[in-house]
């Protein structure tokens, strides 16, 4: 979430390596999720998709049921979320990425792993965020403010109040949240989250101060 790109390919290449000198299955899921988000964040989606849909073909509901305690995500949760997004971004058609997200969030609520759960939330949040579906976006992210609340996770709470203040087109709840995550080092997809304050000014009609914002957010893209 730090946004180390570089560091965390190096280390998931260094993963992936010994997870196939084990052999064992069960790492091997794991290490697909993490050669996945690595390369997802680097913007290969190819590889990315691909990576993430072995998880899919690898994991064994009652083999891998412990891996979100093992972990702390669950590997098959964790892959179908963020290969939503990548699927929205790749086709054309919105319903593969809407399936994946649902299923995603079908098998948290059945494991019932709370930080799973968040994560399959966001990804469903922000993939309606996509859409422009702004009532579908408070659904999600209300529900995941409510677990974060509740158990006390502050960065999805950060998350869900970004993707709320959107909704909303409340500046001030956005750029509180946004603060809150950058204080906490969470720079991992910062720029897109930074260009919502962008929206919110366009929908105003303040045309030059949204260009403002897309350039701030446009400098982070470099930065990060």
């Amino acid at each position: 979430v730090a946004s180390h790109r570089k560091t965390v390919h190096t280390l998931s290449e260094q993963l992936f390596a010994l997870c196939g000198q084990s052999g064992e299955d069960t790492l091997l899921a794991a290490c697909h999720v993490m050669r996945g988000a690595s390369s997802m964040i680097e913007g290969d989606l190819a590889t990315a998709s691909a990576s993430f849909a072995e998880v899919v073909r690898l994991y064994q509901p009652q083999q891998h049921a412990s891996h979100g305690y093992l972990y702390g995500l669950d590997s098959r949760i964790w892959a179908m979320a963020s290969w939503s997004n990548i699927q929205w971004l790749m086709q054309h058609d919105p319903c593969p990425a809407l399936t994946t997200a649902h299923s995603a969030l079908a098998h948290a609520r059945e494991l019932n792993h709370i930080p799973s759960l968040g994560v399959a939330l966001l990804h469903l949040a922000v993939l309606h965020q996509f859409a422009n579906q702004r009532e579908p976006v408070r659904q999600a992210s209300s529900e995941m403010l409510t677990l974060a609340q509740q158990y006390g996770l502050p960065l999805f709470e950060s998350y869900a109040e970004v993707l709320l203040g959107w909704c909303d087109a409340d500046m001030t709840r956005l750029e509180r949240a946004l603060a809150r995550l950058k204080h906490a080092g969470c720079m991992l997809r910062y720029s897109y989250f930074s260009a919502f304050p962008a929206d919110i000014e366009m929908q105003a009609g303040h045309y030059t101060a949204a260009l403002t914002r897309l350039e701030q957010s446009l400098q982070l893209c470099g930065q990060l």
